[in-house]
C-alpha cells in the first residue's frame, strides 16, 4: 500500500503553502483553480515558473520511492522553451523532461544532466513514444540502483546504477519547472493536476 510522503491534490483557487512553493518569474502564473494547477510562462522573454514541494521526501532502505502526477500538456513542444517535471532539485534527482519539441528522460548528479532522449528508451513501450495533447500520468520509482520511468501504467526506460550511484541524494523534492529561453516570449502552459511521492 503507498504511503504518502509529501504532495497533494489542487483544491480551491489558492495554493497551499504547507505543501507547496512557487516562484512564477516576472509575468508568469501558478494559477490554481478547476481541481489543478496551471504553470504558465507568460509572454515576458525568458521568463520561467517554479513549483516545489516543501518537505523532500525521505528514503529508506528496502522501500522504492515513487513520484506520481497526472498533467496535461497543452502542446507538444515548443521552440526555446523547457517543461521538467518529477521528483528532482537543482542538483540531484530523475525526471521528465520537453525541450522544445525533444521529449526526455532524466537523472542529475551533482547538477549534472544524463538525459535519454525519444527514440532511446528501452521500455516495454519501445523506444519511441509520442505525446499528444491529452492528460497522462507519469511515475518514476527509485532505489539505490535502479530508476523506473513509467509512461501511462507502462515502463518506459530503466536506468540501472550498476558501479556508481545515480544521485547524490536519495531524499528528493516534488518540482515542475516551465522555463522559456533564447528570447523567447511565446506563453506555454504546464496544467497538472497532481504531483506526489509515496513510499
Amino acid at each position: 500500500t503507498p504511503f504518502r510522503l509529501v504532495g497533494a491534490i489542487f483544491t480551491g483557487t489558492t495554493l497551499d503553502p504547507n505543501f507547496w512553493t512557487a516562484s512564477t518569474g516576472t509575468g508568469g502564473s501558478a494559477t490554481v483553480g478547476g481541481a489543478q494547477i496551471i504553470l504558465t510562462t507568460g509572454t515576458t522573454a525568458n521568463n520561467s515558473v517554479t513549483l516545489q514541494s516543501v518537505k523532500n521526501a525521505r528514503y529508506t532502505g528496502g522501500s522504492a520511492n515513487r513520484f506520481r502526477t497526472i498533467l496535461r500538456l497543452p502542446d507538444t513542444g515548443t521552440a526555446n522553451n523547457t517543461r521538467r517535471w518529477g521528483a528532482f532539485n537543482t542538483t540531484d534527482g530523475a525526471f521528465f523532461e520537453l525541450s522544445g519539441t525533444t521529449f526526455k528522460i532524466v537523472t542529475r548528479k551533482a547538477s549534472s544532466d544524463i538525459p535519454v532522449s525519444n527514440g532511446s528508451f528501452n521500455g516495454k513501450l519501445g523506444a519511441t513514444i509520442t505525446l499528444d495533447t491529452n492528460v497522462k500520468t507519469y511515475e518514476i520509482y527509485w532505489n539505490n540502483s535502479k530508476v523506473y520511468f513509467i509512461y501511462n501504467g507502462e515502463i518506459l526506460h530503466t536506468v540501472s546504477a550498476n558501479t556508481v550511484t545515480w544521485t547524490s541524494d536519495l531524499a528528493l523534492p516534488i518540482r515542475a519547472e516551465n522555463t522559456n529561453s533564447g528570447g523567447s516570449t511565446t506563453d506555454v502552459g504546464l496544467n497538472i493536476r497532481v504531483m506526489t511521492i509515496a513510499r
